[in-house]
């Protein structure tokens, strides 16, 4: 995802010595949202798809200031430990899944909560 948010903790003016906090969107989770945002085109309209691209973004921004307000999801796999979810606001049935990293936010999925969410992360083992 192209322009991916970076923020910096706290707010107002910038100041030195302020950490950045860096967005980091997985390949597969750009594609995600490269698919869900042709399904709009093709069943909604342009607006729609931008829309949702869109809320997409706002979604990593707020996710980025307020990593811990997701909710943990538990896999059988020690590679997904960690994973936390988020409706994508504005299209609550699509779901973030990312986790909290040193640096700041890794995004891993964006998958609409209809599909079989364990069946697609345990198909990536």
């Amino acid at each position: 995802m192209e322009g991916a948010p970076s923020a910096r903790t706290g707010a107002g003016e910038e100041d030195e010595g302020r950490e950045v906090k860096k967005l980091r969107v997985r390949p597969r989770a750009t594609l995600d949202v490269e698919e869900s945002s042709l399904f709009y085109l093709v069943h909604a309209s342009e607006a729609v798809s931008v829309r949702f691209e869109a809320a997409v973004m706002e979604t990593c921004a707020w996710i980025l200031e307020n990593p811990t307000s997701g909710a943990r999801r538990e896999f059988l796999s020690p590679r997904l430990s960690g994973l936390r979810m988020w409706s994508v606001r504005g299209f609550e049935k699509h779901l973030l899944f990312y986790r909290e990293t040193e640096e700041g936010v890794e995004v891993v999925r964006v998958v609409h909560g209809a599909r079989d969410i364990e069946r697609i992360f345990d198909s990536e083992e």
